[in-house]
């Protein structure tokens, strides 16, 4: 999808490059080709970078709550958050004007902004968006209201989450079952279901050579039986079947019904 977003934005790029060639009106067909192409793809080209813009936002402010130390910052830091919320709002809402039919919000693998919040491992904050499992949420049910707000309910979100981290000191899977009915009421339309964390337990994400295949479907059932919402796992192995010095992988999406 975004390889061809930006497919679009080189053939724009292109196409300006030849309209401000001296000679290009020379030729009045192809000058009218170019400016119709022009004109189809300006709203497109303009919300993709703004997208693209929302995007780098929101992984600068996660680096400051990352790295800033000073109590005082983090303050600032938690000031920021409804800004954040708001970036959340906008890139979706250009994406559905953009002509996309809805979204996958990433919140899995203790891993960017959604992620961390909701993951122990990430998160340490004493005030309201950390401790406990829904105090930790509390970012994620932001972004999600602010956008079925944004969007309205007929712009579906998949959320892709972790049904168990695998680490002692992560989310479990009844965390996750409890989790689900709130996400449900924030507006979740679909569940995407992964595990592991990026750090600790990233086999459990992309399962190496002698890891079970399916790893996170028991997860996925589980959570299945609680739900009424579509949902579905990413299968991904690895086969050395083929040449011995070579692995073949193999990725594809199962629904869980």
């Amino acid at each position: 999808m975004f390889d061809k977003l930006e497919d679009l934005l080189i053939r724009f790029e292109e196409i300006m490059g030849e309209l401000h060639e001296p000679t290009v009106t020379n030729n009045q067909e192809r000058f009218r080709k170019l400016m119709k192409e022009q004109n189809d793809l300006t709203p497109i080209v303009e919300a993709y970078k703004e997208y693209k813009n929302c995007k780098q936002n929101i992984e600068d402010s996660l680096s400051l709550l990352e790295e800033e130390s000073d109590e005082e910052m983090k303050e600032l830091a938690k000031e920021e958050l409804p800004g954040i919320v708001a970036l959340y709002a906008k890139a979706s809402k250009n994406a559905k004007e953009a002509g996309f039919d809805g979204i996958e919000l990433h919140c899995a693998h203790a891993y960017m902004l959604l992620g961390s919040f909701l993951s122990p491992l990430r998160n340490k904050r004493t005030d309201e968006y950390g401790g406990s499992l829904l105090n930790r949420a509390r970012l994620l049910f932001e972004v999600l209201d602010a956008i079925k707000e944004a969007c309205g309910e007929d712009f579906p979100i998949v959320l892709r989450m972790s049904g168990s981290e695998r680490d002692p000191q992560g989310n479990t899977l009844e965390d996750m079952k409890r989790l689900i009915p709130y996400l449900e009421k924030h507006g979740v339309d679909c569940f995407e279901i992964s595990g592991g964390t990026q750090y600790e337990r990233c086999n459990k994400i992309i399962p190496c050579h002698g890891e079970e295949e399916f790893t996170n479907l028991k997860e996925a059932r589980a959570i299945k039986e609680i739900t009424t919402k579509p949902l579905a796992q990413m299968k991904i192995f690895s086969s050395v079947k083929v040449k011995p010095t070579k692995a073949v992988n193999a990725i594809f999406q199962i629904l869980i019904t």
